[in-house]
């Protein structure tokens, strides 16, 4: 559960910034008779890259900085799987810096520090839709527990679509019960 009051650990910032357009990559028709959606891979991660682009773009040109030279740790949509999400960051680093002005050594290096801790649930779990950015933040916090004052940027994305692109500041413990969560995850039948 994520809680919202005057006393809350993670305090979302102002300057949020949304991007919305209408694109058919993922969706079930009425009367679609199976549970599985019609998907466009390729054209649903474009529409991914362009909405994380233009998320970008707009929190720089509002003086937010950029994406990911802002925040002390990142936390992205999930998309298809973390090696995804490895692409977006060094999309959006080429994106913040310019392509190739960053060297591959530096970008992991990045990813591994700002990024990587919000994925070692994703990499337990598998695919997700709906709950994967929110799952992503679970993982920061039970693998890197950010330190008071650390900046959190995080984008969501959802395909047809939405997506937004928010900072949250540590005030205050925010911690996942780790034992819970590990314990519901290694007692799924496989």
């Amino acid at each position: 559960a994520i809680l919202v009051g005057p006393d809350v650990p993670l305090a979302l910032e102002a300057g949020r910034v949304s991007h919305i357009v209408h694109e058919w990559d993922f969706y079930k028709p009425v009367g679609w008779p199976t549970m599985g959606p019609i998907v466009d891979g390729p054209g649903s991660m474009e529409v991914y890259f362009s909405c994380l682009a233009a998320c970008q773009r707009e929190v720089e040109a509002r003086g937010g900085g950029t994406f990911v030279d802002a925040h002390d740790f990142l936390v992205f949509h999930l998309g298809g799987g973390p090696k995804f999400v490895r692409h977006a960051f060094a999309s959006a680093v080429a994106a913040a810096h310019g392509e190739g002005s960053v060297g591959e050594e530096e970008v992991e290096a990045m990813f591994e520090r700002l990024v990587a801790p919000s994925l070692r649930l994703a990499s337990r779990i598998g695919p997700m839709h709906t709950a994967a950015t929110y799952v992503n933040l679970a993982s920061l916090l039970l693998h890197a527990s950010p330190p008071v004052g650390s900046r959190i940027g995080v984008f969501s994305f959802g395909s047809g679509a939405a997506s937004t692109m928010y900072a949250l500041r540590v005030r205050g413990e925010a911690r996942v019960d780790a034992a819970a969560l590990v314990g519901m995850l290694d007692a799924r039948e496989r």
